[in-house]
């Protein structure tokens, strides 16, 4: 499996790397089989017809495929070809069925583990307010931070005045965790002075639902630039691997609708304009390419 890195220079000594580096073999024909047990009252004794109606393939157990009637699990029908089984085509259709109809509980049983390195504690709380998810992050208590790297967010970077001040901030803060140190300070309590622009990795996994959730939240221009930055390049990563499952995620402006209110940044309207274009060429173009009745009539008349 490659690991999957990107890059985003926005600290001092450090650069944000965010790499995919584990996840559920076949993501989707695993939830597309959670899918279809859901429906299904046993594994044996069922034919092998396959359904073109994905409804039917759902409601109707007999049109599931299954290799024979001596398996009797879930676990020998995988074994004994159940992969194959369900394809690559099947489970599409199974994927965009439950997503539209809600039933995203199945989506649950693939998972994806990120390494993300080189954003600030105030990135990382932030991340880890996700609840349904798992964090290891780099401990202040334990690590010796007194040359710590730092985040410098871009409208202090772009401001000489600031970016001086914020230096010099950030340098006494450094003078005063070594002379902690030099007292016989114990690193977990020196770490009250770090600040949040600290740098911190952290390794977090998250199932295929969590991370539609936190996509729909962090992908968004209101959140806040640093973990939007990482949310749409983890956001790039899974969609490689798994396109179905993640094919509408991200900001739900995206999917056309903003839950800002008065908030909103303006991006919804901008994403309807364009879609209206688009179709309004496509119209052109059909009615470019198909002439009139009026006109057939014309062309016919000079013919005859």
């Amino acid at each position: 499996m490659d690991l999957l890195v990107f890059f985003l220079g926005c600290s001092v000594g450090d650069i944000m790397k965010v790499a995919l580096i584990k996840y559920t073999p076949d993501p989707e024909i695993l939830c597309a089989l959670a899918a279809k047990s859901c429906h299904t009252k046993a594994f044996p004794k069922v034919t092998k017809k396959e359904s073109t109606d994905l409804l039917t393939q759902i409601i109707n157990p007999k049109s599931i495929y299954i290799v024979d009637e001596n398996q009797s699990s879930l676990y020998d029908f995988y074994e004994n070809g159940g992969r194959e089984k369900i394809s690559e085509e099947s489970s599409e259709e199974i994927i965009r069925f439950v997503s539209t109809a809600g039933h995203h509980s199945v989506l649950e049983h693939s998972s994806f583990t990120f390494v993300i390195e080189g954003i600030s504690r105030a990135c990382s709380h932030q991340m880890v307010r996700h609840r349904i998810a798992s964090f290891t992050q780099q401990s202040q208590r334990y690590v010796n931070l007194k040359t710590f790297d730092y985040i410098i967010p871009p409208k202090i970077a772009n401001n000489t005045e600031a970016m001086t001040e914020y230096k010099k901030i950030i340098k006494k803060i450094k003078g005063g965790y070594k002379d902690l140190l030099k007292l016989g300070i114990p690193k977990e309590d020196i770490r009250y002075l770090l600040p949040n622009a600290t740098s911190t990795n952290l390794i977090m996994t998250m199932n295929a639902r969590s991370l539609l959730h936190f996509f729909s939240l962090r992908c968004c221009m209101r959140a806040q630039w640093e973990v939007r930055e990482v949310a749409n390049k983890m956001l790039q990563q899974v969609k490689n691997v798994s396109p179905i499952i993640f094919a509408n995620a991200g900001a739900p402006c995206e999917r056309g609708f903003c839950p800002e209110g008065d908030l909103t940044c303006g991006r919804l309207e901008k994403i309807k304009r364009k879609e209206k274009l688009r179709l309004d060429e496509i119209k052109d173009e059909e009615s470019y390419s198909s002439p009139t009745e009026s006109q057939g009539k014309n062309q016919a008349e000079v013919q005859v």
